[in-house]
């Protein structure tokens, strides 16, 4: 099997296995990993007046978290809400209930808008709609902004129709100014989007656990721009061909991920004024990252390019077009942090393996980007310092 297909079977696995955990409703705990606390019951009352709002009868009391101030409404009419960083039930508290297909996708869809609506409001990105037709990505970053200044709705480009599939990417607000670091994150395949690792771990375990919020909050606090991809929003289903096979529309120039990474970075990335760039991408995604590298790697490279960390994703380059740069790069900057019940961060032998290889600190695939957060952003500042 091409690795390529294999980190997609991986994404798939884990996005199949959804239903059947979340029916059990069961917070999934490695037998190597401290055991989690149980399921949340309510909400303190300090958390704010919405968070209590939200919270009903079933507020008796929990660990705040400060994503609870924000109460979505796609995630109310479906029942729930996040009390102390986890998905409850508004009036029990319980955990997730299976209430039939219909309800979960809309839970699941739910949890990402969700999500981007936490990057939004508590980390100040700003969501940029793709594509951008003939406007630069500046103009529309910055036309973005000023609309979400005035209390517009999200900007689309000249050009763009209201019915035109569209996807999008988050930029910090220094993105454009930041002339010090840039860090980059790209999830990998299945039901995930921006903001996201692994929806499973979401909505039945944390949101740190899942999202990338603690890497959102790291990155600005430790003064990174930042942009976050979203190379699964690129097509919907419009029916089927007379032999059965399906038909879609497609966003244009995010058509697939590796073509929306691409664009991207044409369109953003190349224009960022970092000088040190680092970049973190979950499995299929370390697939995106190896195709920018390929495209544009010797680009990247004299931009700043310092450091990247896949989370158990690919480490064979051997059919890769590098040149002799990026694959000096590979070998000696790019941690491939693997799946393993080894310590986080002890050297992990990989047969063939053309990078550097790392124990994420967690033996399941979905878990591996949250487990190696501190070892990430250790491989990150050891990298920076010494570009600089």
């Amino acid at each position: 099997m091409d690795v390529d297909e294999e980190l997609v079977r991986r994404d798939e696995v884990e996005a199949g296995a959804e239903i059947e955990a979340l029916v059990e409703a069961a917070t999934v705990v490695a037998d190597d990993t401290p055991e989690a606390p149980g399921p949340s019951t309510g909400c303190d009352e300090s958390a704010g007046a919405t968070a209590g709002q939200a919270g009903g009868a079933g507020a008796t009391g929990c660990s705040a978290s400060p994503t609870d101030a924000i109460v979505s409404s796609e995630m109310t009419a479906c029942g729930y809400c996040f009390r102390g960083g986890r998905m409850v039930q508004i009036e029990s508290g319980e955990g997730f209930e299976w209430q039939g297909q219909k309800h979960y996708d809309a839970l699941g869809d739910a949890v990402i808008v969700h999500i981007q609506r936490l990057m939004r409001e508590l980390y100040g990105l700003v969501e940029v709609t793709l594509p951008i037709k003939e406007t630069s990505g500046r103009e529309l970053f910055e036309a973005t902004v000023a609309a979400g200044e005035a209390g517009c709705a999200t900007v689309r480009a000249e050009g763009v129709g209201a019915d035109e599939l569209t996807s999008k990417v988050f930029l910090s607000r220094d993105f454009y100014t930041n002339k010090d670091k840039l860090m980059v994150l790209i999830h990998g395949a299945g039901a995930v989007r921006a903001g996201m690792w692994a929806r499973k771990l979401c909505m039945n375990n944390t949101l740190d656990e899942g999202s990338m919020l603690p890497y959102i909050e790291r990155a600005l606090a430790e003064g990174y721009a930042l942009a976050i991809l979203n190379p699964n929003e690129n097509r919907v289903k419009v029916g089927e061909a007379a032999d059965g096979e399906p038909l879609h529309r497609y966003v244009d120039g995010s058509e697939t991920p590796e073509a929306h990474s691409l664009y991207v970075y044409q369109n953003f990335i190349r224009a960022s004024p970092a000088a040190k760039i680092a970049i973190v991408a979950h499995s299929f995604g370390g697939v995106c990252t190896t195709f920018l590298l390929e495209q544009h790697g010797d680009e990247l490279l004299d931009a700043g390019l310092a450091a990247i960390a896949y989370t158990d994703s690919m480490n064979r380059f051997d059919h890769r077009m590098f040149s002799p740069r990026v694959r000096e790069f590979v070998k000696t900057r790019l941690v491939n942090w693997i799946a393993s019940r080894r310590a986080m961060g002890a050297t992990v032998k990989a047969k063939g393996s053309q990078c550097i290889n790392r124990s994420a600190g967690h033996h399941k695939h979905e878990y591996t980007s949250w487990a190696c957060i501190d070892g990430v952003f250790e491989q990150f500042a050891i990298a920076l310092a010494a570009a600089s």
